[in-house]
C-alpha cells in the first residue's frame, strides 16, 4: 500500500491533517510548530515534551469536535 491509496484511508469517514515543522539549531535546542492546515491555527514549540502535549491537545480537539458533530447530526 502507498500513501493515498484507498486502502490507506482504512474505513474511515473523515480524515485529519496536521503538519509538524521541526528545526533542530546549532546548540541542539529543538524548536517548531503544529500548524492544522484546515483551521490554519499554528501552536508552537521549543521543548519535545511540549510537541507531544500539542499534538495530543489537537488530536483530542478534532476528535472530540468530531464526535460531537456526529451526535448533532444523529
Amino acid at each position: 500500500m502507498t500513501e493515498g491509496e484507498q486502502a490507506d484511508k482504512l474505513s474511515a469517514t473523515r480524515q485529519f491533517v496536521v503538519v509538524v515543522r521541526v528545526a533542530i539549531e546549532g546548540n541542539g535546542e529543538v524548536t517548531g510548530e503544529l500548524v492544522d492546515p484546515i483551521s490554519e491555527q499554528r501552536r508552537r514549540f521549543t521543548e519535545l515534551s511540549v510537541l507531544v502535549d500539542e499534538v495530543r491537545n489537537w488530536i483530542e480537539d478534532v476528535v472530540g469536535k468530531a464526535i460531537d458533530d456526529q451526535h448533532h447530526t444523529e
